[in-house]
């Protein structure tokens, strides 16, 4: 199958364009994890604490799925793919100059890496399933490429918790969990490139004790659902820090 090429994402995009809100301060994207009701989920506490420390900043949560089974896990990432790599272009095309944040847990974190860095081959390929979210044409794309730089020249920070395709060895993994560990889906080397490109502008936490993002280590109840008890302020420190760096 053929890549899924930014003119059609472009052409996809079109239709969030006109409704495209610009902001003074940051823009949050925020993809929900599994299962949480529609909203951005755990992760809005990360945004809102930015907001409260930089005065009109938004949040924006990414309208998916976010299940497990109804749609199946992988046609609900991939459009949770699309539909956030819909709002980075429409915003970056809208609104030059606005800087953004990415960020998500879980699912939500597989949903931003992959539409950041791209991915290796869609391991459920086919027609959406009808539930989908996004009524997408023909097929789903057999891999997404990472989106340009030039796209998101403006994030200023992309931050995943509890990644399910974390590489062990990435420079920018942060928290407790082995290098010796990596996320239960992994990701290709093509697309763990693309990532690193942004360097220290992207940062995966992942904990000891989380099997989702440290396949292998000993599982521990309540370590998957605790990256914002234990990280907010550091996180919310980091993403400040970003953005007034990104202020010149």
């Amino acid at each position: 199958m053929r890549p899924f090429s930014i003119a059609i994402l472009a052409l996809l995009s079109g239709f969030v364009t006109a409704q495209t809100q610009c902001v003074d301060g940051i823009k949050f994207f925020i993809p929900r994890g599994t299962g949480e009701p529609e909203g951005p989920g755990a992760v809005g506490r990360l945004g809102e604490a930015v907001q409260a420390l930089i005065p009109g900043s938004d949040i924006e949560a990414i309208n998916y799925p976010a299940s497990l089974i109804d749609p199946m896990y992988f046609f609900s990432v991939i459009n949770g793919t699309l539909a956030l790599r819909e709002a980075i272009v429409s915003y970056a095309e809208a609104c030059p100059g606005g800087k953004m944040v990415i960020t998500g847990a879980s699912q939500g974190a597989h949903v931003v890496s992959n539409a950041i860095c791209g991915t290796g081959y869609i391991l459920s390929p086919g027609n959406l399933d009808p539930t989908s979210v996004i009524d997408f044409p023909g097929e789903v794309p057999g891999m997404l490429y990472a989106l340009p730089l030039n796209v998101t020249k403006d994030v200023v920070a992309i931050v995943a918790f509890t990644d399910p395709t974390r590489l062990g060895h990435s420079t920018w993994n942060y928290g407790t969990a082995s290098s010796k560990y990596r996320g239960f889906m992994s990701r290709t080397d093509d697309s763990q490139a693309a990532c690193d490109k942004y360097g220290t502008r992207i940062r995966s936490y992942c904990d000891e004790g989380d099997s989702v993002c440290a396949d292998g280590t000993h599982h521990v109840v309540g370590v998957h659902e605790s990256y914002l008890d234990t990280y907010l302020d550091e996180v919310v420190e980091y993403i400040v820090g970003q953005y007034e760096a990104s202020q010149g």
